[in-house]
């Protein structure tokens, strides 16, 4: 999901709620939408049935979440294949060992984890393994804020 359409999905969400409580007719905003009563009690008894239901560690999560959809942007796959063609020029120039002084410029959190386990593990299936057990943790964990 890219930055441009969640930001664009949360405009036109709110152009078509504003548009909504127009009065065509007689050409005036219907106040009655704006009810700040109402709003604090839809808008506080939601936030206290997320709490009730759910741990409060997953609901800050949740903010954290939200924030990085709105403001990271995501991986280019070319950077990401150029470090890994030099990647592999250090390591015919100078071995595995080379690329353990290269592992800190790289941007990407999961390839500089990859890189570190790489040369932990000389068995590829232990590597395999680590790097599964990972991503599966990782998804387990947005799916978690995600569900709240």
């Amino acid at each position: 999901m890219s930055k441009l359409a969640t930001i664009l999905g949360i405009v036109i969400g709110s152009i078509i709620l504003i548009l909504s409580m127009i009065d065509y007719q007689q050409g005036q905003f219907i106040y009655a939408f704006l009810n700040w009563q109402g709003l604090a009690l839809v808008l506080g008894g939601t936030f206290a049935a997320i709490l009730v239901n759910y741990p409060l560690s997953q609901v800050g999560c949740v903010f954290k979440g939200l924030s990085k959809v709105l403001t990271s942007e995501p991986a280019s796959y070319d950077d990401v294949i150029e470090q890994m063609v030099h990647l592999s020029h250090v390591s015919k120039q100078k071995g595995l060992l080379g690329i353990e002084n290269q592992i800190d410029m790289i941007d990407d959190s999961y390839f500089r984890f990859a890189l570190t386990e790489m040369l932990i593990y000389q068995d590829i299936e232990k590597l395999k393994q680590s790097l599964d057990n990972r991503l599966i943790n990782m998804r387990l964990r947005h799916l978690s804020c995600q569900e709240v």
